[in-house]
């Protein structure tokens, strides 16, 4: 997502901003996330269910320049995990993009 660690990029849970991209997550029991990217002009929304604990963090690579070494974001990794009973049947993990305006 463009926006990496910049203040358009953020992460929307329950209707508040855990925080933004740049930033590690820890979720307990998670069924929906938004993943939000002003720059790009899009929302990713991954779904769960049963609930899962999600964390999330920047993913960041070192490259080397004129001025030396710089660690540049280049994405955001998401680990999900289930605590997964015997009466336990069904597992599902949705996504869904959705478009909106980006952000001037």
């Amino acid at each position: 997502m463009p926006s990496a660690d910049g203040f358009l990029g953020r992460y929307v849970h329950e209707g508040s901003i855990p925080g933004g991209f740049g930033q590690p997550i820890e979720l307990t029991s998670m069924t929906a996330l938004a993943l939000e990217d002003g720059v790009l002009g899009g929302t990713l929304q991954v779904l769960c269910s049963p609930p899962a604990r999600l964390t999330a963090r920047p993913h960041h690579t070192v490259s080397q320049s004129e001025d030396g070494f710089e660690k540049i974001m280049q994405a955001v990794t998401l680990d999900l995990s289930w605590a997964v009973g015997e009466d336990t049947t069904e597992l599902v993990v949705a996504l869904e993009i959705r478009r909106q305006a980006a952000a001037r």
